[in-house]
């Protein structure tokens, strides 16, 4: 048989080993270049930062070589040479060597008197040590002697640090032309051996993994492996990754990277390094993707109990306002909000309150009503709103109700409407589209209020609203009853919804029992009683899933874990499912359009502006399960001051913290009164109690209390006392020696200038904002007779630290010095009515 011929492999191991050769050169490549993209960023970085020093350096070479320069300098170099001759001069050279000997004898003689000085207090010591323990006579007699030899001692080393001094002070005068001359000559290249060594330091730099590793928050952070100038001070480009951190001043400031890392604040996978969507968190089943933008506030939650107010965080903040001002805690159980007081009216009495067909339109849609309503739409239909009012009426009367507008007399309206200007009741309601200034404090907008109530619950309400809603911010301004007559009838007149008018009943209708029932199941289905008390439903529970961690035990609701880091997976998207792809984009629709999911759900539509959306947001973002160590917390300590005596019963009546701040507590719209005592004077306290004069034109001003005196036509109702009650407490307990006296103040402003004060406040541009005469702006409060109404130590302070006076204000520090302070505040105290 025919031996068969050999076949050959050479083919197969050729194409075998040129795979392998190129599988390993790609998976190098993978390697090196996709999976570490950190590496070609820190490459570019480094060039960026070395093209940016060598243009430095470029700059700094041109003006070291430029005419001017180079005449100074060489000025500075001839001054050297012959600086340098005269000390090297034989006779110069004889007297620096002689002064350095005698330098050095002296301090050579000093060291052995401080040696010897050291051996006599220890031998004083052992010898008062044996004299204390043995009381021996010859011990006391060598305690004696000692402290002779060592007062010697003493005086012999002074006299030698002296002449010491002396010798150093002659020998640097003797080289201080040479030195001063080349430390000058030395700045002419300073700059740019320093952008040398740079340029140095980064051609050479090291390109490596940058971690940051903090074990308390559990957190290993590798940003900074891209993002490597992220904290620097020297911005080389506006390009990601290579910019510096936005804002750099407010956030790295108090945040430093290195001790709380980026996902802190940022979240995202922060120990991915092997592609960007990687390292920023966008990728499936990863909870945390990368917060960006204002969104990044979210985290500010986690560590400030109070955000509100704080510099950064201002999306956030309005977010929380926004939850606070529209009670979303009336339905969710929200940390922090359980014992805050119900939003809503009382409704247990509504059916003296207000009319049946008003009630039902507002029901069935608020804003179609009032666009200024705070209260979401349900989506009620006619049935459903007459159902719900019909369960309200009747817990205090028996049929449906409509007060259908009269005529009103005419001359009561008039005298009422001239008590509701004086009384700037405007300054918390708004009506048709005027007044409502203070945002804080919700206050129902009139414009449709005559149609709403009955003149006999407004009289009511006006002469002690207290009565009617313990807990209601509006003061009492102790109207007569003729006033309450008066003003009614105005309020009753001037507000009315013609619309509304027109469908009112006729006649009163009987409220049938089915109606009832259907009612209590809608009101207890959609929570009502989250914002209104309502008499029966004391004890219901929230009805809306939770939306931040607590330890609650009567948890009720869809959900326990955080809203913020609710694993998308077990978010119910229903029929929105293909439209929502993470976290973010599920709460933006459910605030956008609540019930947009699936049938029957409960949460109303708010109408969130686009604003809201955005706080809110961010916000929710934040109620996560994540807890932060105690000592990375910055922990809200609420004021426990309370007010006191005959004063505290004024100030409740008039509700005088409702706008105001005593020590931390109160509102903030209008100014602290915490040191009013040291601010003010006592005489112009007393006039504006009485009559509260406009010192801020475009933005706020006193309601008028009628306190102690007449104002108009309106008789005045607190008396003389009650208003020395108010006056005594101010200038006893809210003072603060902070603000210089008057004595301190005068002895300060004797010889001062106040023409240059004048000169110096017009220079400063103060007239752009605050008004003096005819002159100025209106943006500040008006300084035409500002001494008459502030104590001189508190106008000195208020322009050395106005910050410090007034937390937040826009008021620029001019940090002027104490003359000018002085000057400036004396024009300021001769501003007299």
């Amino acid at each position: 048989m025919k031996k068969e011929k050999e076949k050959s492999h050479a083919l197969y191991f050729l194409v075998a080993v040129s795979l392998l050769i190129i599988t390993s050169i790609w998976v190098i490549w993978w390697e090196t270049k996709t999976l570490r993209p950190w590496k070609d960023y820190q490459k570019k970085y480094h060039q960026l930062v070395v093209a940016q020093l060598e243009k430095e350096l470029e700059q700094s070479n041109a003006e070291f070589l430029s005419d001017s320069a180079q005449k100074e300098y060489n000025d500075f170099k001839s001054a050297l040479e012959k600086a340098k001759v005269e000390f090297e001069s034989p006779a110069a050279q004889t007297e620096y060597k002689k002064a350095g000997k005698e330098l050095g004898n002296v301090s050579g003689e000093l060291k052995r008197a401080r040696h010897n000085f050291q051996k006599l207090r220890s031998s004083y010591l052992k010898t008062e040590y044996d004299y204390i323990k043995h009381s021996n006579a010859k011990d006391k007699l060598t305690l004696d002697e000692l402290n002779k030899e060592i007062a010697q001692f003493d005086k012999r080393i002074t006299q030698l640090e002296s002449k010491k001094r002396t010798y150093k002070t002659k020998l640097a005068k003797m080289t201080a032309p040479v030195d001063e001359l080349t430390m000058k000559m030395n700045g002419f290249t300073l700059a740019t051996d320093n952008l040398k060594k740079q340029i140095a330091s980064f051609s050479n730099q090291k390109i490596e993994i940058k971690q940051i590793h903090i074990p308390e928050l559990g957190r290993t952070d590798r940003c900074s492996s891209c993002h490597i100038g992220i904290d620097q001070s020297r911005e080389v480009s506006s390009a990601e990754p290579f910019t510096t951190h936005p804002g750099r001043e407010i956030f790295l400031g108090d945040h430093q990277v290195s001790q709380f890392g980026c996902t802190s604040c940022h979240r995202g996978q922060g120990r991915a390094t092997s592609s960007v969507m990687k390292g920023h968190g966008d990728v499936k089943h990863w909870d945390y993707p990368m917060l960006r933008g204002d969104l990044v506030q979210a985290s500010c939650v986690l560590c400030h109990e109070k955000v509100k107010g704080l510099r950064g965080a201002e999306t956030v903040s309005f977010g929380i306002e926004t939850l606070e001002r529209k009670g979303c805690y009336g339905c969710h159980k929200i940390a922090g909000y359980e014992d805050i007081s119900k939003i809503g009216p009382v409704l247990s009495g509504i059916g003296t309150k207000v009319n049946y067909t008003w009630e039902v339109n507002w029901l069935k849609d608020p804003k179609s009503v009032l666009p200024t309503a705070r209260m979401p739409k349900f989506g009620f239909n006619d049935e459903e709103a007459k159902a719900i009012v019909d369960y309200l009426f009747k817990l205090n009367v028996a049929d449906r109700v409509d007060a259908p507008a009269k005529e009103p007399d005419w001359d009561l309206v008039d005298k009422g409407k001239g008590i509701f200007r004086q009384s700037r009741c405007s300054i918390c309601h708004p009506a048709q589209n005027k007044g409502g200034a203070f945002k804080n404090i919700y206050a129902p907008d009139l414009t449709k209020v005559g149609s709403k109530v009955r003149i006999e619950w407004l009289k009511k309400w006006l002469k002690k609203p207290q009565e009617y809603f313990p807990e209601t911010r509006m003061p009492r301004f102790r109207f007569t009853d003729e006033e309450i007559s008066a003003l009614s009838e105005y309020i009753m007149s001037e507000f009315v919804d013609w619309d509304i008018e027109d469908q009112k009943l006729k006649e009163k209708e009987p409220i049938g029992e089915q109606h009832i029932e259907l009612g209590a199941r809608l009101i207890e289905k959609y929570g009502c009683f989250g914002c209104h008390d309502i008499k029966g439903m004391e004890k219901a529970v929230k009805i809306g899933p939770f939306l931040k961690k607590e330890d609650v035990v009567n948890k009720i609701g869809a959900e326990i874990s955080s809203i913020g880091s609710k694993p998308f997976e077990r978010l119910d998207t229903g029929k929105v499912a293909d439209k929502i792809k993470d976290r973010k984009s599920y709460l933006k629709t459910k605030l956008e359009s609540p019930r947009v999911f699936r049938d029957n759900l409960l949460m109303p539509d708010f109408g969130f502006n686009e604003k809201e959306i955005d706080g809110l947001l961010t916000m929710l973002l934040g109620f996560t399960a994540e807890e932060v160590p105690l000592r990375y917390k910055v922990l809200d300590i609420p004021s426990d001051y309370k007010l006191t005596g005959d004063f505290a019963k004024i100030a409740e009546d008039v509700k005088c913290l409702s706008c105001h701040t005593i020590k931390g507590v109160g509102g903030g719209f209008a100014p602290d009164l915490t040191f009013e005592g040291s601010k003010v004077k006592i005489e112009w306290l007393r006039d504006f109690l009485k009559n509260p004069d406009v010192i801020r034109p475009m933005l706020k001003q006193m309601p008028m209390f009628k306190l102690g005196g007449e104002i108009g036509m309106i008789r005045g109702y607190l008396s003389e006392h009650e208003v020395n009650i108010i006056i005594n407490y101010i200038r006893t307990v809210l003072v603060t020696r902070d603000i210089p006296d008057d004595f301190e103040m005068n002895k300060r402003l004797t010889d001062v200038n106040a023409e240059e004060g004048k000169a110096l406040f017009r220079k400063k541009g103060c007239l752009g904002c605050h008004q003096i005469g005819k002159d100025g702006g209106a943006v500040g409060p008006n300084l035409s007779s500002v001494g008459s109404r502030l104590n001189p130590g508190y106008l000195y302070m208020h322009q050395k630290d106005p910050q410090k006076m007034v937390p937040g204000a826009v008021e620029p520090n001019y940090n002027m010095n104490e003359e000018e302070l002085l000057n400036i505040t004396q024009y300021l105290v001769n501003l007299q009515k």
